[in-house]
């Protein structure tokens, strides 16, 4: 006789519970002190491996490797010693910057920091004598360096030499930017807030559980298994970081992950046992069927997680992966410790779990109702009174979700630039000033065009609204000699001739660029173009835009660098016809190719996920139907957190609730597809666990009603507080300065809070009433449990 694998708790006989079927309690219960020893001795090993991880973490990770904007970047640095400065001091005094005294000071404040050995070029208005690194109005200048090293030297550096590059030197008053310190100051706020957040969550964590278990034993123990998934995962990304780069992101977002999801497969696991030895069963046969019921959901609830957060592998960005790798082992060690450490303590404690029980109204009592005691409690009834008019529930909730929703219809998406720090950070200050005082748009965030093998050298700037007379291009250094029918006097007179042409080329080339809407100045070797026409000589030696390498160009425009009209200018850029090939990068050219990184690997990460998430479903309830029913709950409850993302974060409405943040009126590409693949899997914890206590209520009676309202009263107040500790542990990643940490802690916990009330307290009882023994539909073949189940059903 074939049985449904759910089939684990049958009816027992009148004053009896039932035995749990199957072998006596296996190896976990036997040899519980060897597993708690083994579990110890990993703990340590785990801390002394993970020791350090924070030290070895990039704050990078969003570019896309091998893409044209990175190509660029890398043949300026590598054929022009050009690129982004990777600092920028911006020196103020009361005396305009040209005074003698001022400049004294301020070309010691260069060459101080060109002797430092992590510097590799430093360019200060002193030297260049470039307008725009001098202030509008004239009392500020810049100097900017480029590092050696790739993002965390560069970070480590700008991080040493900060200190001394901000307040007063002599007559100026520094402050400094830039890539590399806001890389710096943001990896420093991430561990501070790394700390501050598990001050916050582990207090709280255990007083609610306080509330739920009303004994402190059974309260500290899925802390304890946070701590050991924690512990286990920093070890896991120390380890990662000797093979590759690895993110801040993921150390924050795997940490809150991993303590959350410990926390609530352990207060699933806990509260079943407890419900067990209330039922009557002894230690040993308790922890057999809650690892046979409430286990078995847990395992399909972690790989469910694991398979969501392992879409993130399918996106070219580091970043992703960082948060895949440490999210996945979190998620694996949160199943471990719950599924295999956590059993071996309730073995040893027994019917201790209730020790050290909380007077008052919250004092333990073991469990709830036994399995088939029919309990009608306050979860029991709300799903009864759901069901009496589904259609009257579900259709103002659904309404409700989507208009929530509606705000991400009009997302705007960008990249986070310094303001991915609070407003008041030194480099945030700093970024504001430079973006308010100066017009350095030729030398810093400008679009860039690099031409390589195009060697326009040599000559001035051409002559406005007309191309040069050849004579006026050649190069001043050939000289006639006195034999012109030599091979030499040939070849330079051929040189001449090619490089003319080049000249007459990049010119026209600039004019077409600079004639785009949007550019607000083209500068190159040939001259500085406006609208179309030669505006001038180019700002600086032309020689600096030439090297045997090619040549290159400075796009300054009208935008925001990370701005979507900036990425549409990139491409526009990128279609002008060039003399030869064309490399465009620049802030702009990044966003273009991130979000087109993103869009050719989203319908792949969605597939996975969505099929992931049905084959489980599908294959823990045998029932379609209840697996396409999940996919489309878990829609509506992401869809309405993007529309309160996209009302907060872009628009800048209620940001007083979350704490100060630079609203930039853009999104930033990435947190979507980040989002939905950590939360579409949590959102599948809840919805997992729900299924399979009605599913064993729906074997045991045949009847959906009464199985749906069992399961609600069995399941609600767990998963309603499991939900509030989530939401807790996610709020506390609010709580950062980092607007990204902050974006995904508010959207993760909205997500599970609306997950918990409006999905599955409302939405899935009226819809399994609505669709009654469709519910239970599948193409498999049936088992006499099923057909017993509905028979049942359709008698009653």
């Amino acid at each position: 006789m074939l049985h449904h694998p759910l089939e684990t708790v049958v009816e027992p006989p009148a004053g009896r519970p039932a035995e749990p079927a199957g072998p006596p309690p296996g190896f976990l219960v036997r040899r519980r002190r060897l597993v708690l020893w083994l579990a110890v001795l990993g703990l340590a090993v785990a801390a002394l491996a993970g020791h350090g991880v924070h030290d070895r973490l990039t704050f990078g990770g969003a570019t896309v490797p091998g893409a044209e904007s990175a190509r660029a970047a890398e043949l300026l640095e590598r054929g022009f010693a050009g690129g982004d400065p990777h600092l920028v001091v911006i020196a103020r005094g009361a005396q305009p910057v040209d005074d003698a005294r001022m400049a004294r000071a301020g070309s010691d404040v260069a060459a101080r920091l060109a002797r430092d050995p992590g510097v590799a070029r430093v360019t200060s208005y002193w030297e260049a004598r470039s307008p725009g690194l001098r202030s509008r109005d004239g009392r500020a200048a810049l100097i900017v360096a480029r590092l050696h090293g790739d993002d965390m030297r560069q970070a480590a550096t700008a991080a040493r030499l900060a200190p001394g590059l901000t307040g007063a030197h002599g007559p100026l008053t520094l402050s400094v930017t830039g890539e590399a310190q806001v890389k710096a100051e943001a990896r420093s706020r991430s561990e501070r807030d790394l700390r501050r957040a598990e001050l916050i969550t582990v207090p709280l964590t255990v007083v609610i559980l306080l509330l739920v278990f009303g004994s402190l034993t059974a309260a500290v123990l899925p802390v304890l298994v946070g701590v050991f998934s924690v512990t286990g995962t920093m070890a896991v990304l120390r380890l990662l970081t000797e093979v590759t780069e690895v993110s801040a992101f993921a150390m924050s977002i795997a940490s809150a992950l991993g303590f959350a999801l410990a926390v609530d497969f352990s207060l699933f696991i806990v509260t079943r046992f407890r419900e067990e030895l209330a039922g009557g069963r002894d230690v040993a046969s308790a922890i057999r069927v809650t690892l046979r019921t409430t286990g078995r959901a847990m395992a399909f609830s972690s790989l469910t997680v694991s398979s969501c957060l392992a879409a993130l592998l399918l996106f070219p960005f580091t970043m992703f992966r960082s948060v895949a790798y440490g999210g996945i082992a979190v998620t694996l060690l949160a199943a471990v410790g719950s599924l295999v450490v956590l059993p071996a303590v309730l073995a040893v404690l027994g019917r201790r779990i209730d020790g050290l029980a909380v007077p008052g109204p919250w004092r333990a009592t073991r469990g709830r109702a036994a399995p088939g005691s029919g309990p009608e409690g306050r979860w029991f009834r709300l799903a009864e009174a759901v069901m009496r008019r589904p259609l009257a529930v579900a259709v103002p909730t659904v309404v409700l979700l989507v208009a929530v929703a509606s705000p991400f219809l009009g997302a705007r998406f960008g990249v986070f630039d310094d303001r991915l720090l609070p407003p008041e950070a030194p480099a945030a200050r700093a970024s504001e000033d430079l973006r308010r005082d100066f017009d350095a748009r030729d030398g810093i965030s400008a679009t860039t065009v690099v031409l390589p093998g195009l060697r326009a050298v040599g000559g001035g700037a051409a002559e406005p609204g007309r191309t040069p007379p050849r004579d006026a291009r050649a190069r001043p250094d050939v000289r006639a000699r006195a034999d012109v029918r030599t091979r030499s006097e040939a070849r330079v007179r051929l040189e001449a001739r090619v490089r003319s042409d080049a000249r007459a080329r990049l010119d026209a080339y600039a004019r077409r660029v600079s004639a785009l809407a949007g550019v607000a100045r083209v500068s190159t070797a040939t001259g500085s173009y406006r609208d179309g026409g030669l505006a001038g000589p180019p700002p600086g030696p032309p020689q600096r835009f030439t090297s045997p390498a090619g040549t290159w160009l400075a796009v300054a425009t009208d935008h925001e660098p990370y701005s979507v009209e900036n990425s549409e200018l990139a491409r526009a850029v990128r279609s002008v016809p060039a003399p030869g090939p064309a490399v465009v990068g620049g802030p702009g050219a990044q966003l273009a190719d991130i979000r087109q990184a993103v869009g050719d690997s989203l319908p792949q990460g969605l597939a996975l996920v969505v099929l992931a998430t049905f084959v489980l479903i599908t294959a823990m309830t045998r029932s379609v139907v209840l697996a396409v029913k999940a996919l489309v709950m878990n829609a509506l409850s992401l869809g309405a957190t993007f529309g309160v993302l996209v009302h907060v974060f872009q628009e800048g409405h209620l940001r007083e609730l979350v704490g100060g943040f630079s609203v930039t009126g853009t999104l930033d590409v990435l947190v979507p597809a980040l989002m939905f693949c950590i939360a579409f899997g949590l959102s599948m914890d809840y919805e997992i666990f729900l299924l399979s206590r009605v599913t064993e209520e729906y074997r045991r009676t045949g009847d959906t009603r009464a199985a749906v309202a069992a399961g609600m009263e069995h399941t609600g107040r767990l998963f309603t507080s499991a939900a509030v500790i989530f939401a807790v542990v996610m709020a506390s990643l609010a709580t950062s300065g980092l607007v990204l940490l902050k974006m995904v802690g508010v959207g993760l916990a909205l997500a599970v809070l609306l997950d918990c009330t409006l999905i599955r307290a409302l939405l899935v009882p009226a819809v399994m009433c609505l669709a009654g023994r469709a519910n239970w539909w599948s193409p498999l073949r049936a088992g006499p449990v099923r057909r017993r189940a509905a028979t049942s059903e359709s008698t009653s």
